[in-house]
């Protein structure tokens, strides 16, 4: 389960628990502290996945608690599917180029356009720079051959 806890904390279900919650009022601590925190929560039900998900021989508490398996990544990487490097839409040289500069920038345009702004006079023209760019990357969210956001960054 992925959720908002800010958000999750304000509905009327929990209003019992931030009631008696000390200070918990609009700009407080708590609330700055949980605004906007996405939170990702698994059931885990028997032993077995319990071993499966922490990669550990039996369920001894002492390896429950030194494993340093992360159970969501791995469920993450299980449902996330990686960007299929064949199905890139790649034809020349150039585009190969800009490929590699999108996957260097976490395929982030603004990224893209401060490192060619880094590279380049002050006099080009950034918006016919980054047009191959924008196109490349245009076609390549079309053929699901760049993620569009990756949850893995955030449990990492």
């Amino acid at each position: 389960m992925i959720y908002n806890k800010g958000k999750e904390l304000k509905l009327e279900r929990n209003r019992a628990f931030v009631d008696n919650a000390d200070n918990f009022d609009e700009g407080s601590f708590i609330d700055k502290y949980f605004r906007d925190k996405v939170r990702f929560e698994m059931n885990i039900n028997t032993k077995a996945q319990i071993r499966e998900l922490l990669g550990i021989q039996d369920n001894n508490l002492v390896n429950v608690l030194k494993s340093d398996t992360n159970p969501i990544l791995t469920l993450l990487n299980e449902v996330l599917r990686e960007p299929d490097v064949n199905n890139r839409p790649i034809s020349t040289v150039k585009e190969y180029h800009c490929a590699l500069t999108l996957k260097d920038c976490g395929y982030d345009l603004g990224k893209v356009e401060a490192t060619i702004r880094s590279l380049t006079s002050k006099k080009t023209s950034i918006t016919k720079k980054m047009k191959p760019y924008r196109e490349l990357h245009q076609r390549m969210q079309k053929n699901n051959a760049v993620p569009a956001f990756d949850l893995r960054k955030l449990v990492e």
